[in-house]
């Protein structure tokens, strides 16, 4: 796979992520965020478990296995943290199934807007808050500023005042992925902003919190489909993200 395959821009916002650009092979894969894929020139194809759902803008449900088809007219896809009030918003406005094309009244200034990061912004904005449990909101405060090493749990759960297990059972109540998997995707997320200084993938993989670069690797293979190095070009390029 050429990394200028994916020759596009990322943007990394709070709660959610965004690219746009041609799109080539990857894996099938599945993460922990809602994704919406919006053709640029045409339209997309999303293959899962199920077959293939084809459309000018399609929505993934977390943690559906899939895979998009290669795109060289360009894609804008927008993956939202579920637990996120707009991930919430989302996960209970899409009714479709797992894989389906995405209804007109979700997120339509997505499907236009030139300003992707605004759009984000007005869109959060109008969602209303997600109420946690105090000791459970702490916690994931926690473990995104430092979701890395083998105690990273362990020390979520000292900074919210509850044992491991308690917190594990509070996640388990309130989440809709285990702990776990939500540190690994908050590792991701703490890579890639790494990454995107312009910082080595062994910088980048030192610095999230994993064993090695291989690690990283793997981990982001398991959620994305791809590898550390192709993202690398886009998430490079994630400042002035606008539309074409």
């Amino acid at each position: 796979m050429s990394i200028m395959d994916w020759d596009g821009i990322t943007m990394l916002g709070d709660g959610w992520a965004a690219y746009q650009g041609p799109t080539a092979d990857s894996r099938t894969h599945r993460h922990l965020a809602i994704q919406l894929a919006i053709g640029l020139k045409g339209p997309v194809s999303v293959t899962g478990d199920q077959g293939t759902v084809t459309g000018p803008a399609i929505l993934i449900r977390e943690g559906t296995r899939h895979r998009l088809a290669p795109n060289p007219g360009g894609v804008r896809c927008v993956f939202v943290e579920v637990d996120s009030p707009a991930g919430q918003a989302w996960r209970s406005a899409s009714a479709g199934g797992d894989i389906a094309q995405l209804p007109p009244e979700l997120a339509p200034e997505l499907m236009v807007a030139e300003d992707v990061a605004g759009a984000m912004d007005r869109l959060i904005a109008a969602c209303p808050p997600r109420l946690l449990d105090d000791r459970l909101a702490r916690a994931l405060a926690a473990l995104a500023e430092d979701p890395g090493g083998s105690g990273a749990i362990r020390r979520a759960a000292m900074t919210a005042g509850v044992s491991v297990s308690g917190l594990r059972a509070l996640a388990a109540q309130a989440l809709t992925a285990p702990l776990a998997q939500w540190r690994l995707w908050r590792m991701l997320t703490r890579a890639a902003e790494i990454i995107a200084t312009g910082q080595s993938l062994a910088e980048a993989a030192a610095g999230a919190g994993f064993s090695d670069q291989a690690h990283l690797t793997r981990i982001m293979g398991r959620f994305f489909g791809i590898t550390p190095r192709v993202a690398a070009t886009s998430l490079r390029r994630h400042h002035g993200f606008r539309a074409v």
